[in-house]
């Protein structure tokens, strides 16, 4: 037996990394991404990275933007000026670096990966980066799926096993994750039917829905690397979406 479980995603900063996002300049999508929202529940449960996460991938995923928010950049540096020296520092660094009046390392820059994250003088320099960012929104995301499923994603969302974020670890969420549990397939109708977020700003929100469908194709919802390899995109299953709630055309509710 299916079951559909609402999870409240809602905080002052919000971030949903896209497939075109590299390098120093990340942007985000308008809303939660499925393969996000899987990131999130499998480290509420205590799954590590290398964890198989085809259970939690089979859930059928849909999104209502109650609260759609604001997108800004945030503009970023790492490197640059001077730091203090440190006996890592030293016995990394090239002969001859000179030191100001309190023992720090003069031209600092951030190290990159052509040199191995190496101490070499030309070769680090200060790092600029750009994030969009996703202010005051408020989501409702719905999962469905078979009912022990459901039960252990609906308790481990109450009690986590560690810190759960919106996207990024500096985006808390500023309410409880569990929002409702429907006990049946609410997967089509919950965005009807499920009273607005407190706060809501609009009356007729745009949703998605995903529709599984064996003529669908394998993609990604987020780059398989990053410049710094830290973050791995999440392969789903093969699905597709109904014209009508395209995933890219969002539907609004009448």
């Amino acid at each position: 037996m299916l079951h559909t479980l609402i999870l409240r995603l809602q905080g002052p900063v919000q971030t949903w990394g896209t497939a075109g996002s590299q390098f120093d300049y990340t942007r985000t999508e308008h809303r939660p991404t499925k393969s996000a929202v899987i990131g999130l529940v499998a480290n509420a449960m205590g799954r590590v990275r290398d964890d198989d996460i085809s259970d939690l991938a089979g859930c059928l995923f849909s999104v209502r933007a109650d609260i759609p928010g604001t997108v800004a950049t945030d503009y970023r540096t790492a490197g640059g000026g001077s730091f203090p020296a440190d006996m890592k520092t030293w016995a990394e660094a090239p002969r001859g670096y000179q030191v100001d009046d309190l023992n720090r390392i003069s031209s600092y820059g951030a190290p990159t990966t052509s040199n191995n994250f190496s101490y070499a003088g030309k070769s680090r320099t200060t790092v600029l980066r750009h994030r969009e960012l996703i202010m005051g929104a408020g989501y409702c995301v719905g999962l469905t799926g078979p009912a022990e499923l459901i039960d252990v994603i609906e308790k481990a969302c109450e009690v986590p096993a560690r810190p759960v974020f919106l996207g990024a670890k500096a985006c808390p969420p500023s309410h409880p994750l569990v929002h409702q549990r429907f006990m049946s397939d609410e997967h089509v109708s919950w965005a009807r039917t499920l009273d607005r977020l407190d706060g809501a700003v609009v009356t007729a929100p745009f949703t998605w829905r995903e529709e599984p469908s064996s003529e669908a194709v394998m993609f990604n919802e987020l780059p398989v690397s990053t410049v710094n390899g830290g973050k791995r995109g999440v392969l789903l299953r093969q699905y597709t979406v109904d014209p009508t709630t395209h995933v890219e055309t969002p539907v609004v509710l009448t």
